[in-house]
């Protein structure tokens, strides 16, 4: 049963990745990518802080957790149009891009952590 979880969490969050990216990546700046990542973060921020507070409910880390936030984000794309913008000589682009995926990612993450008890 956890398989079915997993592969039905994976086909809905690959199916929003692509909705998403293909309509908010440019070439210019890959707003897409910047978004699903972000979001994913901050999904699986409440997600592990509703895990901590109710460990029961083993099949929404797996639906939502491995599943939908393990096909929605996608650390290889954020890689690849890293080295394109870097190759392209975007050094700016690059680095404001890399931290503020990052930046974004563990703020909003450690801000639900805390608001909810998760850590202290």
């Amino acid at each position: 049963m956890a398989f079915f979880f997993v592969a039905f969490g994976g086909l809905i969050g690959s199916i929003a990745r692509y909705i998403i990216s293909s309509h908010w990546n440019s070439k210019k700046y890959p707003f897409g990518t910047f978004i699903v990542n972000s979001s994913g973060s901050i999904l699986l921020g409440i997600l592990v802080a509703l895990r901590i507070n109710n460990p029961e409910n083993d099949w929404v880390s797996l639906l939502v957790g491995i599943g939908f936030c393990g096909s929605f984000t996608t650390f290889s794309t954020f890689s690849k149009e890293t080295i394109e913008m870097l190759f392209s000589k975007n050094y700016k682009q690059a680095f404001l891009y890399t931290f503020s995926s990052f930046a974004v990612s563990i703020f909003f993450v450690s801000i639900i952590l805390v608001l909810t008890g998760a850590i202290s």
